[in-house]
């Protein structure tokens, strides 16, 4: 039914709620209760054992899944909080209050560091939510509730957790960290063990509800459904029927719009060139990886906006976006070899920067591509699927 994959395991969930592993075990990854490689798929058991898993996520060093009953497990590495519970390096940052809990979970695990075996995920106000979908990045967590908010915890240093406040600073103005010195969110206001709300889209008004989230080492992605007009308002972008997609992350901690561009030849009611792209781009499925994001539209077009020409799927420019590249962060800039549509390879030194969405044009029908229905994006590829059935990737093979 699913497959999830990262640099070191896959899992895979089968059509009866079934979740198995398979790669390097170290950390606890593989959730199978050891550290023990699987070469073949191995049934992922413990609290798993009479539940049906109903969305899967892997990440380098830990794995998530959510069940039909709405819970959410994780398991392996949790040195940055992304299991939900407090790391081993925050606790050592607090009283002896923690010891006790430390001790039970070092009797199941091994560490607070790392987690062998699926664990409920039961911190904050997300232990009350139907959670329906997860996302990992290589060191956060990301849950989707059935109600349309949005839960993130586990490293924050580049804002990947979309909230920047006194809950991430261990302050007593949220809810949320108010209870009492043992409910601390953070080692040194970097990390978040109990998932927190993305306050920016449930907040807003009119509120936005989400219905697809991805994430990446640095960032994290969500696709949101056309806000509800309350009585009263008339804003005209906030009526129209289309899917709007934020973005936090790579140093930004408030969620942030993705605009696509105006469609050449189009043109909106009185001016308005904000009404004018909605109305012809509505994206309906997501992606992101470390340098860059992808998304499909209602008409099975591929945009992509990021770092690196190769991922992207667009020939270099002449001359590059101006945009700044800390917006994602440090790139890495060796050479690379890069094959255009025409089939020709190329290297570069230079960095190729597209901050807002771009039309992969080689994905077109008429280009030899199709109607893409599904999307996946790693570190160097991206790929999609199309409504015929065909899979079209693009990258950099690092000379492999």
């Amino acid at each position: 039914v699913a497959i999830a994959a990262a640099s070191h395991h896959t899992l895979v969930s089968t059509r009866s709620g079934r979740l198995f592993s398979f790669g390097l075990g170290k950390g606890g990854r593989l959730g199978t209760g050891d550290e023990n490689h699987r070469p073949l798929p191995t049934r992922i058991m413990g609290p798993l054992t009479n539940r049906i898993v109903a969305s899967i996520a892997a990440a380098e060093n830990h794995s998530l899944c959510s069940t039909s009953d709405g819970d959410v497990y994780a398991w392996g590495s949790n040195g940055f909080g992304q299991l939900g519970i407090l790391s081993l390096s925050s606790q050592r940052d607090h009283s002896g209050q923690h010891h006790q809990q430390q001790s039970q979970d070092q009797n199941s695990s091994g560490s607070n560091n790392s987690r062998l075996s699926p664990r409920r995920v039961e911190g904050g106000e997300l232990k009350h939510c139907f959670v329906v979908a997860v996302a990992a990045g290589d060191r956060h967590s990301v849950a989707l509730t059935r109600l349309g908010e949005v839960y993130c915890w586990g490293d924050n240093r580049s804002g990947q957790l979309g909230t920047y406040n006194s809950a991430l600073l261990g302050g007593a103005s949220s809810a949320a960290s108010s209870a009492s010195p043992s409910s601390s969110q953070t080692n040194n206001g970097r990390c978040c063990h109990r998932p927190q709300r993305v306050e920016g889209l449930w907040s807003n008004q009119p509120r936005r509800r989400a219905i697809a989230i991805a994430a990446a080492e640095f960032s994290t992605l969500v696709l949101t459904m056309p806000p509800t007009v309350s009585a009263g308002e008339s804003s005209l972008a906030v009526s129209l029927p289309v899917n709007t997609i934020y973005r936090w992350g790579h140093g930004n901690h408030s969620p942030l719009r993705v605009n696509f561009p105006p469609v050449a030849g189009g043109s909106g009611t009185n001016g308005n060139s904000t009404y004018a792209r909605s109305v012809c781009i509505n994206p309906v499925a997501i992606a992101c990886a470390k340098y860059h994001s992808v998304a499909i539209t209602a008409d099975g077009r591929v945009y992509t906006w990021g770092l690196h020409s190769e991922s992207l799927g667009i020939e270099k420019s002449p001359n590059p976006s101006k945009s700044s590249e800390s917006d994602w962060a440090t790139s890495e800039r060796g050479k690379s070899r890069h094959r255009s549509q025409g089939g020709s390879s190329s290297s570069s030194s230079k960095t190729t920067t597209i901050s807002s969405p771009q039309l992969v044009v080689g994905m077109l029908p008429e280009n030899g591509g199709g109607t893409a229905i599904a999307v996946s994006a790693s570190e160097n590829h991206t790929a999609v699927v199309t409504s015929d059935g065909h899979l079209f990737t693009w990258g950099t093979s690092h000379g492999n």
